[in-house]
Formats: structure tokens, sequence, C-alpha cells
């Protein structure tokens, strides 16, 4: 098919009777050897010919012949593209009735288990295109960049449908992550509503609070998920999803986060819940996969507790935070 310069070219050739490569050149503000370039492609097109008269020259073939030609093919080419999308879609149909079956004889009613990501990532969409009300999601793991801009389709997808959107994220990866930072700001301000908190259950999402997409491995998408319909086991995970979002501060609009703890110290959510953990009697390598830290992060924010604090160990850091009623 021409392009905008062929047919801008063709137009001055037929519209000019003493038309030369200069005066196309200067016409369409070009080099004389784009010019040169376009006529060659317009007698590939057979929309230029020799002339019968002079075969030193090129004449334009009348556009009646020459556009005739064109559009025919285009048609041509639109009715066999206008087949296929009817082919797609009628193939379309059939694969879905059959999965549908299949789904339905395999027992799948009350949950279904999605082995890998592509699989997951397959059947969350389809539950996402299903969403009337709300979609809930507890993100474990940090999200990669790639992640990020395709979900943000996905979201505000969601948004323009007027569907309530929660998330709620780890503090030590929106801390760590400038993307995320940004991606959190940017679902916020088109109103969905993001919380973070230090420490997180598993990954899962939920659909209209009826059915639920929990994560094989509770901190990465990669085995797959397990789809839930069963009443009981999505109560609970919508139980689970409100007590943790009543803990949790929102991600944007809150400062740096930090709560006031004494008249001179001010800890953040992220420092409360290592103080949390430490009590309980977590090791670094325990609190670093609750909250999302690597264990030497972990270390950092105990060093810079025990400082902050004036103790000189953990122990008397453990005493501290009792007495100041941290923990």
């Amino acid at each position: 098919m021409p392009d905008d310069d062929e047919l801008a070219a063709y137009g001055h050739v037929v519209g000019t009777v003493a038309w030369s490569r200069e005066t196309l050149a200067a016409a369409l503000g070009r080099e004389v050897g784009d010019a040169d370039l376009l006529i060659e492609r317009l007698v590939d097109r057979q929309l230029l010919r020799v002339s019968q008269q002079d075969d030193t020259r090129l004449v334009p073939v009348p556009p009646v012949v020459g556009l005739g030609r064109v559009a025919g093919r285009a048609e041509d080419d639109l009715l066999e593209r206008t087949r296929y999308v009817g082919r797609l879609r009628a193939l379309t149909a059939s694969l879905t009735e059959s999965f549908e079956r299949q789904r339905a004889e395999g027992g799948a009613s009350d949950y279904e288990v999605l082995r890998g990501r592509d699989a997951a990532l397959a059947r969350v969409s389809e539950l996402l295109g299903d969403v009337r009300d709300e979609v809930c999601t507890v993100m474990t793991s940090p999200p990669t960049d790639r992640a990020l801009q395709q979900a943000r389709s996905g979201d505000l997808t969601l948004l323009e449908r007027g569907v309530v959107v929660r998330g709620l994220y780890l503090e030590s990866h929106r801390r760590q992550s400038p993307a995320l930072r940004e991606h959190l700001s940017w679902l916020t301000g088109l109103g969905a509503e993001v919380r973070v908190a230090g420490t997180l259950p598993s990954r899962f999402m939920l659909f209209d609070r009826s059915v639920a997409a929990v994560s094989i491995q509770s901190d990465d998408a990669a085995p797959g998920a397990v789809i839930v319909r069963t009443d009981g086991l999505v109560t609970l995970l919508v139980s689970l999803f409100d007590l943790v979002w009543q803990g949790a501060v929102p991600a944007v609009g809150s400062g740096t986060g930090r709560r006031q703890a004494t008249d001179d110290l001010e800890l953040d959510e992220l420092e409360q819940t290592v103080i949390r953990l430490m009590a309980t009697g977590a090791k670094d390598l325990s609190v670093s996969r609750a909250t999302g830290l690597s264990v030497r992060s972990v270390r950092r924010v105990i060093a810079s507790l025990s400082e902050r604090l004036g103790a000189e160990s953990r122990f008397e850091l453990g005493v501290r935070c009792r007495d100041l009623d941290l923990c």
C-alpha cells in the first residue's frame, strides 16, 4: 500500500504538467535524492509509467486506474482480515466453552490449582474482567519495573469502571524501590487506596470478596496460585485482609510514616515492626523474612535504634523498648 509520502508525490505528478524530480523535491520539502527514491517507488507500484511518446519521460497512470487498482487490493485485504477476525472469534467462543466444560468436569467449583506464573496471570486477568465492586491485593514480593508497567493498564481499567482498588505493600519494598514509590503515588492519584505495613501474611488477591487467588509460595508468584471459592476460606482471607488493613498506614500522603514514641524519639512503621518482632525473640533472619529487608538492613535498623535509645547491647535495647512501651 502506498504510504503518505508516495501519495503526496503521486498527487504532485498528476497535478503538475511539467513536473520533474526538482519540482517534486521542492513541493515535498525534500532533497532531490529523496524525490528520486519516491519516483522509483511510484514506478514499482504502477502509478508511474514510461511515456509511449518519449521513453525518457515518466508519466502518471490515470488515478481511476492507478488508485483504483490500489483501492481494490486494499478492499481485498480488508475482506480477508474481516473473515480472519470472524474465524478468530468463533474459535475463541469454541475454546472458551471447552475450557469451562473441562474446568467444571474437573471439580474446580471450589478451587483451581494453577501451575506457573503465566497460568496464574491468565486466570487472574479473567477474574479481574469479571469484577464489579472491589479488588484487594496483598503484595509480599517486590514487583519488578516490568510488572509495574504491565499492572498500570489493568489498574487504570478497573478504576475507570468504578471498581474500588485496595492494595497492601511492605514498607521495606516501598522504601527501597523508587519505581514502586512512583507507582503507588500514581495509583493514589487515580483514586486507589494503598497502604503499607511492616509485615504481611502472604501474597493473595480478593475479587468482590467472593473469590480469592492465593500464591502457592507466600512471597513469590512464579510457582503459581490457587483460586479459592470456598465460602469459609474466602471469608477467612477477607477477615485477614481487613485486620492487616486497619493496622497499615497510607503509602502516600503520610509523610515519612513516623509515629511519635517519646518527646525526643520518632519511630516509623518499619522500625516499630522490627522492635515488635525482636520482642517475640525473632532472630535477624526471621525478621528479614517477615519484613522483606535483607539481614544486613535489619542489623542497620537495630544499630540505629540502639544508638538513638542509648543501648549498648540487644538486651539493653529490648529493655529500653519495653520501658518506653514500644513493644
